[in-house]
């Protein structure tokens, strides 16, 4: 169970811990947790991250890119369905940018009972530096591994992501908040 001193996972089971739980695989619960670990660390990296720039979440700051991926404003449906989260969802990161002075939510000129989001300029100089600085932090972090390793990792991501979905085929994957 225990892996050598400069690769070893932060956590690692018993040796005994498959006579505790002989439904158990010692290997598929060390992996399990120290994905855990290591997705929880990301996430409150990018955080951080974006939290530098004045963005209450990394939501927050995805609600900023899908708007500054499309050059024409867009609906409220439209963020919500690119971001894979429900409309409720999009509804709060909307009203907390908007309040924060990074978006802009007015009438649609097609049709006056629906509205349209677009970025402020401030908006625009948040994503201009933040992307760039998200990328950088990928780079740097998946640098740790060789190209080769990484088309490994994705493999085995792809794995692991169809056993979730047959495990439960109504799964999201995405972004939640």
């Amino acid at each position: 169970m225990k892996s050598s001193a400069s690769t070893a996972p932060l956590l690692q089971v018993p040796d005994s811990f498959e006579q505790e739980f002989p439904d158990a695989s010692a290997l598929a619960t060390e992996s399990f947790i120290n994905i855990g670990v290591l997705a929880g660390a990301v996430q409150g990296l990018v955080e951080k991250l974006v939290a530098r720039e004045g963005l209450p979440s990394a939501a927050a700051f995805n609600v900023l890119s899908v708007l500054a991926g499309d050059p024409a404003p867009l609906r409220p449906s439209v963020i919500a369905d690119r971001m894979m989260v429900t409309r409720a969802t999009t509804t709060g990161l909307l009203d907390t940018l908007e309040g924060g002075g990074f978006v802009l939510r007015t009438r649609a000129a097609t049709d006056g009972r629906s509205r349209e989001v677009s970025l402020t300029r401030k908006g625009r100089e948040v994503v201009d530096r933040l992307v760039p600085a998200m990328h950088r932090f990928e780079r740097h972090l998946m640098g740790s591994l060789t190209d080769r390793q990484l088309h490994q990792l994705l493999r085995m991501v792809a794995v692991l992501q169809a056993r979730v979905a047959s495990i439960d085929p109504d799964v999201r994957f995405g972004i939640r908040a």
